[in-house]
């Protein structure tokens, strides 16, 4: 009897660890935090942002990377734009306010607004995901950084979310803040971004390369005539290439059974039967 009692003393010890244990171990993987908004715009930005599905996106990237570390998701008032550093991620609600302001000379319907305010917010999380991943399971990168995690983020809306018109919008909000030639200075040439127009019309090139039955009809609102006679041609190349490269430096750091990057349907050479 003493011998019974004593193991079942020992095994309630054992699940008393089990459960201390669970209870204290850190969740491993992007955690999103939306912090106090105080102004009316940041709160009016927060709103919105609680209404978007980020949260899913970054349950999806947890359950897909083997992911050594807890990575915060904050979302807060403050000065920077967006910063990957000391392993967080940081996006500020008073540049999404900014941009909100910066879209309404041209774009007065409030909703559309959302919508690109949307299309930026899921834009930048993925394009700071891309430098998380780049830094957190040391993933080569030839070239430059920041136009590769651009490129990561369109395959996401894409490929892997298949809302192209999140990247669009991206796109668009990028066209809402670009800088006229005149206001130009030196850091702007040697900054590690390139310049808005550039990445504007790569990111609108991707888009129609990976996804132009869901799009061809609205970048041809968003580019001059002769973009399709000198790059819209490469563009499907362009997403198909992106899309393979990423895939496989990533694929390493998948967890068992996950594709998170499909092989995309090429249709450079249906399309080029019906020119």
């Amino acid at each position: 009897m003493r011998e019974l009692v004593g193991m079942q003393l020992f095994w309630l010890q054992i699940l008393i660890l089990l459960v201390l244990g669970g209870c204290n171990r850190q969740p491993v993987g992007f955690q999103l935090e939306l912090q106090e908004a105080t102004s009316p715009e940041n709160r009016a930005i927060k709103g919105l942002l609680q209404q978007a599905d980020l949260s899913r996106v970054l349950v999806g990237l947890n359950a897909a990377f083997k992911l050594p570390a807890t990575i915060p998701v904050i979302f807060r008032e403050g000065p920077e734009q967006a910063v990957y550093e000391d392993g967080r991620i940081i996006i500020c609600y008073d540049f999404l306010a900014h941009l909100d302001q910066a879209l309404q000379e041209d774009f007065t319907d409030p909703r559309i607004r959302n919508e690109i305010l949307l299309g930026e917010a899921h834009f930048v999380l993925y394009h700071e995901v891309g430098h998380a991943l780049v830094q957190t399971l040391d993933i080569p990168v030839v070239g430059q950084e920041e136009d590769a995690v651009d490129g990561l983020a369109t395959v996401i809306a894409v490929s892997v979310l298949k809302r192209p018109e999140l990247a669009i919008g991206a796109a668009v909000a990028l066209d809402a803040l670009e800088q006229s030639d005149e206001d130009f200075h030196q850091e702007d040439y040697w900054d590690t971004h390139s310049l808005d127009a550039q990445r504007y019309y790569n990111i609108i090139c991707w888009v129609h390369g990976g996804a132009p039955e869901m799009c061809e009809d609205l970048v041809a609102q968003l580019v001059p005539e002769d973009w399709f006679k000198t790059r819209a041609g490469d563009c499907p190349e362009e997403f198909e290439r992106l899309r393979r490269n990423w895939a496989r430096l990533l694929e390493p750091h998948f967890k068992p059974g996950i594709r998170l990057l499909a092989r995309a349907k090429r249709r450079a050479k249906e399309r080029e039967k019906t020119r």
